[in-house]
């Protein structure tokens, strides 16, 4: 088969084939990037429309597409390429008839060797469609969000062969990977130290500091933080070590020491167990001093925000504010006060616009954990504040549970305590299988043999019997939905303010038609933590199917802001209500939009098609859900048992007109529902 190549990494570049052919509009190059992209998935003629020619009147943005089409068609047709693919509405290009990088270049990444790993770096030329621009939004949109997933993936690459490469003792290797990382991530303080450590090996000290100072100058610039402690003192045990070799001398003016931040000498005190921080006041750094009230309005929200969170315990505003006064720094009042994380931060205004800076930091040893750089207009400075602060402790929340898992699993069991189980078990459920929600209820129970009576461990308990419920391997659905009712109900009555004991509560009642209990549990979930994303997806989930829709879709949005990266549910969610509401169109947006290929995505979407009269697209929507359906590991016999009570489970409507119309639409379109 001939076949076609196509580049697009570090530009977009078109070869293969058996001969040059015509010249392919711009439109239609980025198309066949996009389509090359979407691999074996369809996509509707209407998207294309959308996304090339957003701005345009529907028929003329139609008309425009079938003019690229076709100028694609010729053009792969001249270069004896047989890549294009129309069934109906849909279009797609046939994966065995293009070269694509990118394809390449993940499969490299996902082999993980360090000659993969190699190839992967040598491959990645540059961002995705580097200089290729159609000024359209939609299409510029998708192009930003796969550039910054393959730089990801390149970052990821790079730091992996830079680690092997310095194991391995290939350190011109190493180092070579380790400038190529800083250029696409200037803040990676790994790599800064990698470098550092490299040139001192050898026997450029000089450089080696100087790697330092430029470490030390991006983190100003960008982030208004210092080094690590790590970073630093790297530098001083280089710095020390140069100073020797010079013979004791002062070292040269170009490694002069960072400035080291004033304060009283306080004395280490180790860490409690359970998780614990300060919120530092955050620093104004704009020209006018007014400002003040907006960095302190962001320190007590965030403040506010984190002790929603009961596993953490947030020292006070009052405390943090006194030590700041008291003349004390951020890092030795974290010590002293004996918490294991800092948060810092600074606020920049001017204008109309307003930059904040964040970082979380581990108290005791300094190595920063996460940071981030928010920058925003001001059309409502309190309506920006609140966006901020909650997305700070949502953030910030997470990132000390991940922390928190990742020095759990690192425990031997006899030094593991409550907590830890808890966030192993917690670290399970969020992974949807059989294997691991059986390993889930083990770390549960294993919190409960250490304290009997610890709620969080039953909400967990109480979630993963949930998850029984929704799933296709669930042997008996209705016995899980009973244990998880009971371990709920016992989880709110060991501690009422349990956010995950309400949300297991309000789960149970809503599969059990209970709509109004469910209601009310949910929103004492989210009166006990509105940043926990799940409480408001949740409630989304109970409105819309309730009938309420106009609250669904507040709630699901509102959930999407809280976590962008959430899952399918609320988007799902949001095209049920435009379904219920008639609006199939509207619906079909938000269906297409959600990111797995699965069960639901398909059938929703074929449901729309039918009740738009598009009797094709609804077909072959149908047997991509069918080849889904033979993905779950059932018996062949029970497929059609399991996907009705599968379906009815989940889309439990309230109005029964509602029901037959959507589950008779599916099966309309040949969905055996």
């Amino acid at each position: 088969m001939t076949r076609l190549s196509l580049a697009t990494l570090g530009g977009l570049r078109i070869g293969g084939g058996t001969a040059p052919g015509p010249s392919l509009p711009r439109k239609a190059q980025g198309m066949l990037a996009y389509l090359a992209l979407n691999g074996t998935q369809p996509v509707s003629r209407e998207k294309l429309a959308a996304l090339f020619w957003g701005d345009s009147p529907d028929e003329q943005a139609r008309t425009n597409l079938r003019q690229n089409l076709s100028s694609l068609r010729r053009f792969l047709a001249a270069r004896g390429v047989e890549a294009l693919v129309t069934e109906g509405d849909r279009v797609a290009l046939d994966p065995e008839a293009i070269d694509l990088d990118v394809a390449t270049f993940e499969g490299l990444c996902a082999a993980g060797t360090p000659e993969a790993l190699a190839q992967a770096a040598k491959l990645y030329g540059g961002g995705f469609l580097d200089g290729f621009s159609l000024r359209e939004e939609s299409f510029e949109a998708w192009a930003r969000v796969e550039r910054q997933r393959l730089r990801g993936l390149a970052i990821e690459a790079l730091s992996a062969l830079a680690e092997l490469g310095e194991a391995g003792r290939d350190l011109d290797g190493a180092m070579a990977a380790a400038n190529r990382l800083l250029v696409l991530d200037p803040l990676r303080e790994d790599a800064h130290r990698l470098l550092m450590r490299g040139h001192a090996a050898q026997n450029r000290l000089g450089v080696a500091l100087q790697q330092f100072e430029t470490c030390r100058e991006a983190l100003a610039r960008e982030l208004d933080v210092q080094p690590e402690a790590e970073t630093q003192a790297l530098y001083r045990e280089l710095r020390q070590r140069r100073l020797s070799d010079n013979g004791g001398g002062q070292a040269p003016a170009e490694a002069a020491a960072p400035r080291e931040r004033a304060g009283p000498l306080i004395a280490a005190v180790p860490p409690v167990d359970r998780p614990s921080i300060v919120i530092w006041p955050f620093e104004n750094l704009s020209e006018d001093s007014e400002q003040d009230y907006f960095a302190a309005g962001i320190t007590e929200n965030i403040i506010m925000g984190l002790t929603r969170f009961q596993d953490l315990f947030v020292i006070g505003l009052k405390s943090a504010f006194k030590a700041r006064n008291d003349g004390e720094v951020a890092d030795l009042t974290g010590r002293r006060l004996g918490v294991r994380y800092l948060v810092e931060g600074s606020v920049r205004r001017s204008g109309n616009r307003v930059r904040v800076t964040v970082q979380l930091a581990e108290a005791a040893s300094g190595r920063r954990l996460w940071a981030e750089r928010y920058d925003r207009e001001l059309d409502d400075l309190f309506a920006v504040q609140d966006e901020i602060t909650d997305l700070i402790a949502t953030t910030v929340a997470g990132r000390i549970e991940e922390a928190g898992r990742r020095h759990a699993e690192g425990k031997r069991p006899q030094d593991m305590d409550v907590y830890d189980y808890l966030l192993r078990g917690r670290h399970c459920l969020n992974q949807y299988t059989r294997t691991a929600e059986m390993e889930a209820r083990a770390h549960f129970e294993r919190a409960l043999e250490l304290e009997p009576n610890n709620a969080a461990a039953h909400a967990g308990l109480a979630v993963s019997h949930i998850h029984e419920n929704e799933a296709t391997w669930a042997a008996a659905p209705e016995r899980s939905l009973e244990r998880a009712f009971e371990l709920a109900q016992k989880a709110v009555a060991l501690d009422e303010f349990d956010s995950m004991a309400r949300y297991a509560m309000a789960s149970t009642y809503y599969y059990r038609q209970e709509y109004e209990l469910a209601r009310l549990q949910v929103d004492k979930a989210i009166e006990i933590n509105p940043n926990d994303y799940h409480n408001v997806c949740l409630k989304g989930w109970i409105m819309t199917f309730a009938g309420n829709l106009a609250e669904g879709v507040a709630c699901s949005t509102e959930g999407m802001r809280i976590n962008p990266f959430a899952s399918d549910g609320c988007r799902m969610l949001v095209g049920m209500a435009e379904y219920l509401e008639g609006r199939y169109d509207a619906a079909l947006k938000f269906f297409g939009d959600m990111k797995a290929n699965s069960e639901f995505k398909f059938g929703c979407l074929a449901a729309c098609y039918v009740l738009l009269g598009r009797t094709d697209e609804a077909q072959a929507t149908a047997a991509d859900f069918r080849k889904v359906a033979e993905d779950f590991p059932v018996p062949a016999d029970r497929v059609s048992d399991r996907r009705q009570r599968y379906w009815a489970n989940y889309f439990q409507f309230w109005n029964p007109e509602d029901r037959e119309r959507f589950f008779g639409a599916m099966r309309e379109a040949g969905i055996p529902i």
